[in-house]
């Protein structure tokens, strides 16, 4: 659908789109999984920026839906990966 797709959107700009933070987790909520799950992937690709939304995140990690739990995983993943300056913490891009 169209949030799900929005979510998508705002996640393919990375860190600079953090200011969208607040809108992604308020749509962890939704009750189309679609868009929760849409919107988990969209805060992991902000890496560090998001790290504010990591009990957020960790919480979908108990969502009844299989896609959903599984973007939460990758998410959390990038979050931790991540320093404050968007890079890896093992030097790869």
């Amino acid at each position: 659908g169209v949030r799900s797709h929005a979510a998508d959107a705002v996640g393919d700009l990375g860190p600079p789109a953090v200011a969208a933070l607040p809108a992604l987790v308020k749509a962890f909520a939704d009750p189309e999984f679609k868009v929760r799950a849409s919107a988990v992937r969209a805060v992991g690709l902000m890496k560090a920026a998001a790290a504010a939304a990591k009990a957020d995140v960790d919480k979908l990690a108990a969502d009844p839906e299989p896609e959903v739990k599984a973007a939460a995983a990758k998410a959390r993943r990038l979050l931790d990966d991540t320093d404050l300056t968007g890079t890896r913490r093992d030097g790869r891009p």
